[in-house]
Parts: C-alpha cells; structure tokens; sequence
C-alpha cells in the first residue's frame, strides 16, 4: 500500500510536470518575472567652482553652501594634502559634498561641488543652484557660482521596469 501511494504521488507529480501545471503553456504570452540586479545610484547635482586663493591651505576651515530654489546645504572644507579636499556635511536632509580631487593653479582652486536632494525633495528640471565659497564665519563670500539645470538625465542602472530611477544634472 505505502509503495502505492508513492507511485500515485510520482504519477501525478510527472504528469502535472508534462502538463505545465500551475504554469503557462507554450502558447502563453506571459514574460518571465526580470532579473533585477540591486544596483543603487542617487540623484545627484554637480558643478564646478574657481576659488580665488594665495594658498590652497587657506581653505581649510572655509564652508561650502550650495543653495537649491532658496534652500541651503552646509559642509566645513579641510584640504588633506595639496590636492585631496574633505567636506564635512551637516547630517540629515539635502547633502553639500566634494570631490576630494582638486585642480591647482597658482591663482585658484577649482573644486567639483555635488548637491544630493533630500530623500523626499525629487530633483525638477528648471532647479536654480547657487554655490558659494565663505569664510569660517560664514559672514565674507569668498567665491560664488549660479546657475540653472534646465533638464535633468535620467538612467536607470538596473533597467527602466526594476528602479531606481536617478537623476542626474550639472550647471
């Protein structure tokens, strides 16, 4: 009997395995559930700004704010080394970051500034930045660059049906 109702249940097993059962037969036109990788990305604003120095060293302890639509983000600068910047940022919110590369000239220190959204402010196309360069203090602008992101680039790195969407802009 116990070797019976294993036949019956290897039977049925096979039989629904022939049949497809539970699944689309051939003739079905439903795709196959995506692969969908967990590549991350963030939106991410970035721009350029000259700053007019003696000495590179001479930015430490200065503060970048870069400014979306009136709304502002902080970070204190420190250079490392002749050419490697940090940007401590203030938790929380939208984030006023770096790259730690920066160009030296004789006359100037160009700096790659990023401006990422808060988690719940989307990025909008026609978005107006200001970025400025101001002493410890924050009372003496020292260098400052405006402008506007007319249309922002969309990519999506896992493909356009898994997400994220990101969105990325310079000015």
């Amino acid at each position: 009997m116990f070797a019976a109702v294993h036949r019956d249940r290897l039977l049925a097993a096979v039989a629904c395995v022939l049949l497809a059962c539970g699944g689309p037969g051939p003739e079905s036109n439903s795709a196959p559930d995506e692969d969908c990788n967990l590549v991350g990305c963030s939106d991410v604003v970035t721009a350029e700004i000259d700053v007019p120095v003696v000495s590179a060293h001479l930015l430490t302890g200065t503060r970048l704010e870069v400014c979306r639509n009136g709304s502002c983000a902080h970070s204190t600068l420190r250079l490392e080394s002749n050419d490697l910047l940090l940007c401590r940022g203030a938790g929380g919110g939208a984030y006023a970051g770096c790259d730690p590369r920066v160009e030296i000239s004789p006359s100037s220190v160009r700096i790659q500034v990023q401006y990422r959204p808060a988690f719940d402010e989307p990025l909008l196309d026609g978005d107006e930045f200001t970025v400025r360069i101001l002493d410890a203090s924050a009372s003496i602008t020292i260098a400052e660059r405006s402008g506007t992101v007319a249309s922002y680039e969309t990519s999506y790195p896992n493909g356009p049906t898994c997400g994220p969407e990101c969105k990325q802009g310079t000015f």
